[in-house]
Order: C-alpha cells, then sequence, then structure tokens
C-alpha cells in the first residue's frame, strides 16, 4: 500500500471528509494539527478500506499508528460513546460490523511489519481501542500508560503554567512496550462546558475573578482584535516573547512547539481557523487559535501570552469563549502532557470530564 508521506494544504479537504464523518472528541483529529505538527512526527497517511489511515514516524520516540478514521459505513457507530465492552466488540467483529475499520487496521500492521516496526497505537479513543483490542484479540485489561518523567517532562517545568509546549512524542509512554492497552493519562484531553469558561459562576472560579479583577485594577482596558492577515505579526511576536522568556532555543520541544505555531499563523486563511489578539497599552500581548472538533465543540490550538501581565491568560479564554465559541456545548483544551504546572492550571478549570486516549502495543 502506498502512503503519502508529507501533508499539504491540498489534502485538507479529505481530512476533514473524514473528519466530519466520524465528530471525533480527541483533539488531535483536525487537520490543522497534523499540519502544523507535521515537521516533527513526519505524518503519513492512506485511504484504506474507506477508512483515514495516519502513521507518525517523529523525530523523536517510535514510529506509530492512530486508529483508522472511518466513514459510518465504514465502521464507525453512531450510537454514544460509552464504556468499553470488549465483549460488545468481538461481537461487532464477528458479524462483521467493523468490517472496514478491521481491514484497515490489519493493512497498518502489515506496513509497520513491511518497515521493521513494532505496531504501536496511540491516541486512541475509548471507542477505537475497544475495536483494535478485538482486532488484535488484546488482552482487555486497561494498564497505567504514565511512565516515569522524561527529559521533555523535566524541561516543560520551565514552561508557563498556562501556556505549556507540547511533545507527545514521549509523553505518556509506559517503561514496558508488553503487548497491551495502556491509558495514557498524559495525552488525555480537558473538556470543559463552554458556558462554564464564559461566566465562570460559584465559590470554585473565585481565583479566576480575582485574576481578572486585577487585571483591570492594574492595567485597566484592554483591545481584542479577531485575527487578519494583518495581525499575523503580532502573534508571532507575542509568540518570540513567550519564547525568549523560557528559552525555546535551549529546548527542543519548545522550539518545535515554535515552529508549530508558525506553520499555523503562516496558513492561518488557508486553514479556516478563528483566533484572537488581546492589546494591552495599545501592544500585543496575548493571541489565541482554536476551530470546531466536532458539531458541538471547539478545540483550543493556541494559547500564548505574557506572564508578567497577571490575568492576561484568564482574560483571553474567557473573552475567546464568549465572542467564538458561545454557541458550542463544550470546549477541549487538550492535553497536559504529564507536566505538574499545566496539570494544575487545566484543572483549575474544573473540566467537565477528561477525553481518556489509550496507547496499544500489539
Amino acid at each position: 500500500m502506498d502512503f503519502k508521506n508529507n501533508i499539504t494544504l491540498d489534502d485538507k479537504e479529505i481530512f476533514d471528509r473524514y473528519f466530519k464523518s466520524a465528530q471525533p472528541d480527541i483533539s488531535e483529529f483536525t487537520f490543522t494539527n497534523f499540519f502544523m505538527w507535521r515537521q516533527f512526527y513526519r505524518y503519513r497517511y492512506a485511504i484504506i478500506y474507506g477508512c483515514l489511515c495516519i502513521i507518525a514516524v517523529p523525530l523523536k520516540g517510535m514510529p506509530y499508528a492512530m486508529a483508522p478514521i472511518c466513514s459510518r459505513e465504514n465502521g464507525m457507530t453512531t450510537e454514544p460513546r460509552e464504556a468499553w465492552d470488549p465483549g460488545k466488540e468481538a461481537r461487532r467483529s464477528e458479524h462483521g460490523e467493523n468490517d472496514g475499520f478491521e481491514k484497515a487496521a490489519l493493512a497498518i500492521s502489515e506496513y509497520f511489519a513491511a518497515n521493521g516496526w513494532k505496531l504501536i497505537f496511540r491516541k486512541a479513543g475509548i471507542e477505537s481501542a475497544g475495536k483494535l483490542a478485538a482486532v488484535f484479540d488484546l488482552d482487555p485489561e486497561i494498564r497505567n500508560g504514565s511512565g516515569p518523567e522524561t527529559e521533555n517532562h523535566k524541561q516543560g517545568e520551565a514552561a508557563d503554567s498556562e501556556g505549556g509546549f507540547r511533545d507527545g512524542a514521549t509523553a505518556g509512554m509506559p517503561a514496558s512496550f508488553g503487548r497491551g492497552i495502556y491509558q495514557d493519562r498524559d495525552n488525555s484531553d480537558y473538556l470543559y462546558i463552554t458556558e462554564n469558561l464564559i461566566h465562570l459562576k460559584g465559590g470554585k472560579y473565585d481565583s479566576k475573578r480575582n485574576h481578572i479583577n486585577k487585571f483591570k485594577k492594574l492595567y485597566g482596558e484592554f483591545e481584542y482584535e479577531e485575527i487578519d492577515s494583518s495581525l499575523i505579526s503580532d502573534c508571532k511576536e507575542v509568540n518570540e516573547e513567550w519564547c525568549r522568556k523560557i528559552g525555546c532555543e535551549e529546548h527542543k520541544p519548545l522550539y518545535c512547539e515554535k515552529i508549530a505555531n508558525f506553520e499555523l499563523l503562516d496558513n492561518y486563511e488557508a486553514l479556516g481557523v478563528s483566533g484572537a489578539v488581546i492589546k494591552v497599552g495599545g501592544r500585543p500581548q496575548a493571541f489565541t487559535v482554536g476551530e470546531m472538533l466536532n458539531d458541538e465543540t471547539a478545540v483550543i490550538h493556541i494559547e500564548k501570552a505574557n506572564t508578567d501581565i497577571h490575568g492576561l491568560y484568564t482574560i483571553i479564554n474567557k473573552e475567546f469563549c464568549i465572542r467564538s465559541w458561545s454557541d458550542t456545548r463544550y470546549i477541549n483544551r487538550e492535553q497536559d502532557l504529564g507536566i505538574e504546572g499545566i496539570r494544575k492550571a487545566k484543572l483549575s478549570y474544573h473540566p467537565h470530564r477528561m477525553v481518556d486516549k489509550y496507547s496499544l502495543f500489539v
């Protein structure tokens, strides 16, 4: 089988069509994500038995596949996401209900074998993990997938607690690569109710409202502008300043995130994303970018702010939700990569639930 070895803007229509049909809740499943991170993860893809099959051969870490992303008629169910029932998935396979998905997964297995790679599926949701377990006859017991702290995690502690870097190539990888299914807590997404992020009501959000009040006391008003081509340079300026403070050039994961963010910004209009810049005292000090993940959920790809300005992260989070995503039910704010500061910040917004992800070693 032939996998296309690089993702270009010409592929957006294909990815969007499959994601629209599958309605994923995993944050990685947007074309924007695969495009902006393509240089680091070196993605390749193919359409196999009516399913979008994506493989990563990252600069750091072992090659892995995503679970096949199939149209509804080729192995994706339309029922609500539910607790994993290995027996049900086995029965579906026996009756051919997972036919396209199963054939695509087996084709991926053959591709890995031909390249001499160990077969690994990563960042699979609960439904896909169950299907893969049935295809490859894996023990249904789910193991803890968070291994010992990697060097990337240690470097990440230097990152800002609300605007940390992303490097999922090694985060959450178990210390043992034995055959089985591992829950990947470090890469699991935080899902919030949009109304909660907009209104910040109740005692549990006292600290957030205090941050906003202190910002207003110290800085007064701010300017909120939706991103267009004239503001791309402002976004890059904010990102560069963030990198200067964190030390992107000294830490590879941070530098990779900078490149990914610039890829998005350089192709902002073509990617069809939404974003905003906040200016304080006339200068750009924060920016954020997101898009729809599924019909009821937005996902936030980037959020960067000047950490010297108290409450600015809280301000841009709230304002972006109000002005761009008030019609959504949920906001997915991605993962914490096992970094303590980022985990603390994301938990402080009281997620509705975690979107659990799994790694499968076959």
